[in-house]
């Protein structure tokens, strides 16, 4: 998943934390813009629900956003069958 955002310090360091976040924190510069993009990914241990992924540069500007992680669900299909039976989940 990319995280991206604009108005950050061009050229300073921007941080991407959060407990959803597999390895966090993230670091990337800012382009010279203020602008930046940088690819997470969400960890296996990552709440149900809402998490917050906080984004804070050198000077101390910072956002956040929600992210929302959905419950994990399988399906079976079919749902019953004898030995040797393939089934899809």
């Amino acid at each position: 998943m990319t995280v991206s955002g604009s108005g950050f310090a061009g050229g300073k360091t921007v941080t991407v934390a959060g407990t959803a976040i597999k390895d966090t924190p993230v670091t990337v510069s800012a382009a010279s813009d203020g602008t930046f993009g940088v690819i997470i990914t969400v960890s296996s241990a990552a709440a149900t629900g809402a998490n917050t992924i906080t984004v804070t540069d050198t000077p101390g500007n910072s956002a956040t956003i929600t992210l929302s992680v959905p419950s994990a669900a399988i399906t079976l299909n079919p749902t019953s069958g004898g030995a040797g039976t393939a089934m899809k989940v």
